[in-house]
């Protein structure tokens, strides 16, 4: 029996969910409304010139491969900021902007900037973001002991309130294994136990 015969099937991904559908539809009229990408005229994934470049550039000049820094390439950071607010921005020269290279993953940082800008200390301490849906994500931060589950567009304000309850929660719950914050009208805790139980609620 294999090691991994008792591993269930994780759900299907919304998004590139639509592209196997997509494949696997006869219809010749179909429209590929997964994940967005350049195609040409006949439908195929055209290879840009200014990649082919790039990649030439690299083959000529070859270098080491080592991590990036958390924020990623300076320089191109710089770049992206003067490309989309331009070399004249105040905002740019009084270094204002905060930019982050990442190879995908924009709605997590829309998550990351959402709570950035209600905890700044929090977003900091961000370790790690889980994708758990199309808007859904699992925040782990340095800042807290414990995760925040959260709901992209609805982090300020729920983050706001859990700072509220935080003096609370700490007296009622000697350890606290998740925070859900995804809910419209109430927060919830998981407090951490041995055994499986129901998740408590504290109103939001």
């Amino acid at each position: 029996m294999s090691l991994f015969s008792a591993v269930e099937l994780a759900p299907r991904d919304p998004i590139l969910g639509l592209n196997e559908q997509y494949v696997a539809d006869a219809n010749p009229n179909k429209v590929n409304l997964g994940v967005g990408m350049y195609y040409d005229d006949n439908g195929k994934l055209p290879l840009l010139r200014c990649v082919a470049a790039a990649e030439q550039a690299m083959v000529e000049a070859p270098s080491a491969r080592g991590y990036l820094p958390i924020d990623g390439i300076a320089a191109y950071d710089r770049s992206a900021q003067r490309l989309a607010f331009g070399d004249a921005s105040p905002a740019v020269a009084e270094q204002r902007i905060a930019t982050v290279q990442a190879l995908g993953g924009t709605g997590a940082l829309k998550v990351a900037a959402e709570l950035g800008r209600v905890q700044p200390t929090w977003a900091a301490k961000l370790a790690r973001i889980e994708v758990l849906g199309e808007e859904d994500f699992r925040l782990h931060t340095d800042a807290l002991p414990f995760p925040l589950l959260v709901t992209s567009g609805r982090v300020g304000p729920k983050v706001q309130r859990l700072v509220e309850l935080l003096p609370d929660l700490s007296r009622r719950y000697p350890r606290i294994e998740a925070v859900d914050l995804r809910f419209s009208r109430r927060i919830v805790v998981q407090p951490a136990r041995q055994s499986a139980s129901p998740m408590g609620g504290t109103g939001a």
